[in-house]
């Protein structure tokens, strides 16, 4: 109980109905085999999609029956569940109260996931000796079998540190790294420009070390990531936070959300356009969040799968394109997130109304998850065209932003001079300050970033913006040959004008943008 009762607290501080049916005997772990058809073994095939989708995993269930004991179904022991028949969870399973370590279980979930077109199983993990890092062998085995991939979701286990992160990559990079199942990726980050393949590593709860810990800012990670990128295994680690200053704070390779218990909009994966240039944006989708019986307050409805689908839909409109999409959850039953099959009756021999996947169906979600993968692999992201800003004033404040004619995302910080800051403001605006004792004295404050332009049109209209005194340049330069860069161009501005604001608007040709010339 202890561990779902801090989730449910995390959850809360760190942001995150269906139909009943008359109870009739549910089906059993020994005949779902017989109920479940598994997909051919495709072992030894290539994917051809290009957007990987992974899909958190947990392997943490228990029943007596293989284990000797009830785990995590039970509540931890709490007295307000009794299973097989009462389990903590809105929802219940098709193949009933099953172990985690039962071979024909994860034969089957793996099946499930494979013909759902997932790539990557994401093995939620809770430290050396845990059980969840027993499970490992089996998981793998059962992943090569049908050609996944398998990554791991380190968790917030009791005594985790930024040492213990170094020494738990190091510890599944050498116990498990050598495995055929064992996720590995080429791809480099802007922290990690390592050509090996590495092993891939989310790290959620990423702002304390632990649930009993105090919470921590990025640079409590930052030699721990370092240390990890420069190991000789190498690896990928990716933060569970939607804020970039994790980022460049952190040294991580990138971030993912876990959990957006709201109603997607156009909004609610836009933080991916403040991710760093290189740095790798993951957005995770849930099918709901439902945890009545677990007493989880935050509620997130399903809607026959409408929240679902909405989610994969504002995860992948917006101009970046995500290194991998990840689903919470594949059998995340106390919260309510699972796709796996849920059963369309209650277990026979109880009076609890379990919920059920309502006009879906017990397969809907894994049938609704294939579709919308198949979606997604047609989706076409904009072009970026990479640009560099050189900004630099000798008034105390100066803002420059894009007025129209394309869109500046993923700013990037490049350098600063002593004494100056630079802060994103309103509007995409960027603002370069310097203490006003130096602007005063004719100081020069200057800031370069780089950032990607993309949906340009045939014009580009920036603006600056700055104090009544002193002057502003601005040089903008086209870097799609980073080698050789291209002044676009190069304005100074030291007027005043009228009205509410000091602002001057210039005018630059789309085309410029994207020519290597």
């Amino acid at each position: 109980m202890k561990r779902i009762l801090l989730v449910l607290v995390t959850l809360f501080l760190f942001g995150f109905g269906c139909a009943s049916s008359t109870p009739e005997p549910a089906v059993s772990n020994a005949q779902a085999d017989q109920l479940v058809m598994l997909p051919t073994v495709l072992n030894g095939q290539e994917s051809e999609q290009d957007l990987e989708i992974g899909i958190f995993y947990y392997p943490w269930y228990q029943n007596p029956e293989t284990d000797g004991r009830w785990w995590h179904w039970d509540g931890f022991g709490s007295p307000a569940y009794a299973p097989p028949e009462n389990i903590q969870s809105d929802y219940y399973p098709l193949l009933g109260a099953y172990s985690s370590f039962d071979p024909a279980v994860v034969d089957q979930h793996f099946a499930w996931i494979k013909d759902a077109n997932i790539d990557v199983v994401i093995s939620s993990w809770w430290g050396i000796d845990s059980p969840e890092d027993a499970a490992v062998p089996l998981i793998l085995e059962t992943a090569d079998k049908y050609d996944l991939k398998v990554a791991f979701h380190i968790e917030p286990y009791t005594g985790r540190t930024a040492d213990s992160l170094v020494d738990d990559v190091a510890y599944i990079n050498q116990t498990y790294g050598s495995h055929p199942a064992f996720y590995r990726t080429s791809q480099t980050s802007r922290w990690n420009r390592s050509a090996q393949n590495q092993g891939l590593f989310f790290v959620w709860l990423i702002r304390a070390p632990d649930f009993e810990s105090e919470p921590v800012e990025p640079d409590y990670w930052l030699n721990a990531v370092d240390a990890i990128h420069q190991s000789p295994s190498g690896g990928m680690v990716i933060a569970n936070a939607t804020e970039s200053r994790w980022l460049d704070g952190g040294h991580f390779d990138g971030l993912y959300n876990y959990a957006t218990v709201q109603s997607a909009d156009d909004n609610t994966f836009q933080w991916s356009e403040s991710l760093p240039i290189d740095a790798w944006y993951v957005p995770s989708v849930l099918p709901g969040f439902v945890g009545e019986r677990s007493n989880i307050e935050l509620a997130l409805p399903r809607l026959a799968g409408q929240t679902y689908r909405d989610q994969w839909s504002a995860a992948i409109q917006t101009p970046v394109e995500p290194f991998m999409l990840t689903i919470t959850s594949f059998n995340e039953w106390h919260e309510g997130t699972s796709i796996e099959p849920a059963a369309d009756t209650s277990p026979a021999g109880t009076d609890i109304i379990y919920k059920t996947y309502s006009s879906l169906g017990q397969m809907g979600y894994l049938d609704l998850t294939a579709e919308l993968v198949e979606e997604a692999q047609q989706t076409t992201w904009p072009s970026p065209s990479p640009i560099r800003l050189h900004l630099s004033t000798t008034s105390d404040w100066t803002t420059f932003r894009l007025v129209s004619g394309g869109q500046l995302i993923r700013p990037t910080f490049v350098s600063i001079s002593e004494q100056a800051q630079i802060s994103p403001g309103e509007d995409g605006r960027q603002l370069l300050v310097q203490p006003l004792d130096l602007s005063q004295q004719g100081n020069e404050a200057s800031v370069e970033l780089e950032f990607h332009l993309v949906n340009i049109q045939d014009t580009v209209t920036f603006e600056i913006e700055r104090g009544g005194s002193g002057e502003t340049t601005a040089e903008l330069w086209n870097l799609i040959d980073p080698v050789n860069p291209i002044l676009l161009e190069n304005i100074m501005w030291d007027g005043v004008t009228d009205g509410d604001k000091n602002a001057f608007q210039f005018e630059v040709d789309g085309s410029l943008f994207s020519q290597n010339r």
